[in-house]
């Protein structure tokens, strides 16, 4: 004799391959979300020791004496000038180099999202020469992101950049390394 599955058991079945296919389906998403977090972390990972290079190999070739201003306990704007050669044994500097922090335009020091982008007081780092001619060298620092610090002829910078996911929510990365002034 012949026997079906009642509508019971079939109810039940599907009520279970139902369960794990929504299971299957969360560990996936949740691997998924995870793997593109830290791929958008490794990104803003590189970003960061990329400016952190690009500063250091700069301001290696600064003279100790043309930091400006004495910052033993920490800035957000560093100005120094570069050796550009030697003339009668001795070094000579360039024009001042500026890095400053400075608020992204329609953000203020409150406290508040005031350019409504999801990010509190976010700003960029600006890169000055004495001529006048300023370059933004990264729009993605965090409020107090960036910070110089001197002790004799040693510089230590660290850096916070910050972005948003796509739900919205902040990551952040914070790299930091210590320069020895060579002249």
């Amino acid at each position: 004799m012949r026997r079906a599955f009642t509508l019971i058991e079939v109810m039940i079945a599907t009520a279970i391959l139902a369960v794990v296919v929504v299971m299957v389906y969360a560990m996936l998403k949740s691997s998924t979300d995870a793997f593109a977090a830290g791929g958008r972390r490794a990104g803003l990972n590189k970003q960061a020791r990329d400016l952190l290079d690009r500063l250091a190999a700069e301001i290696a070739d600064a003279g100790v004496s043309t930091l400006q201003p004495p910052f033993p306990n920490g800035a957000t704007a560093l100005t120094f000038r570069r050796n550009t050669g030697y003339t009668g044994g001795a070094i000579t500097f360039g024009a001042p180099i500026t890095y400053a922090f400075a608020y992204e335009p329609g953000e203020y020091d409150n406290g508040i999202d005031d350019n409504q982008d999801g990010r509190v007081d976010e700003g960029r780092l600006v890169r000055t020469e004495n001529n006048g001619d300023s370059v933004i060298l990264s729009r993605d620092i965090a409020e107090g992101g960036i910070t110089f610090t001197q002790a004799g002829n040693t510089v230590r910078i660290v850096l916070t950049l910050e972005l948003l996911d796509e739900r919205r929510e902040p990551v952040r990365t914070t790299i930091d390394t210590t320069i020895q002034i060579r002249n």
